[in-house]
């Protein structure tokens, strides 16, 4: 009866494993809409941080402005997000509309709440296989 027990808690939290792994790659994966089939690699220009809210809903934003070449014309605009390791002239990867450059993102998706799920994930592993390979002790 005891096996029975262990096994149904490692099968319980190796699923949990399982499915935080693969909603942390969904966080992580931003789909290519169709028409933003240009892809080059844009100019961080400036990095600008600004506070919003009062007291305690007190946070701070960041607007990054980036600047590329498509087409043999230069365009410049804000990114779709930020990371704390950017720095101002560092290059970083976007995708352009062909029929309107102007138009990018970023398909990069790093959010905290990926990496948190990661870890999640690691620990239900950990735990998982722990209550399958214990063994009774006498």
């Amino acid at each position: 009866m005891l096996f029975i027990k262990r096994l149904i808690s490692a099968v319980i939290c190796l699923a949990i494993a399982f499915a935080c792994y693969y909603f942390a790659k969904e966080l992580q994966a931003k789909e290519i809409p169709e028409q933003y089939l240009g892809k080059t690699e844009a100019t961080i220009t400036s990095i600008t941080s600004y506070q919003s809210g009062s007291g305690k809903t007190r946070s701070t934003g960041h607007d990054v402005m980036v600047a590329f070449e498509a087409n043999g014309k230069a365009y410049s605009g804000e990114l779709d997000y930020y990371s704390s390791d950017m720095d101002q002239g560092e290059k970083v990867a976007i995708h352009y509309d062909t029929s309107n450059p102007g138009h990018f993102y970023s398909p990069v998706g790093n959010s905290l709440g990926a990496y948190l799920l990661y870890a999640l994930s690691v620990l239900f592993l950990i735990m998982g296989l722990y209550f399958l390979l214990k063994r009774r002790r006498f």
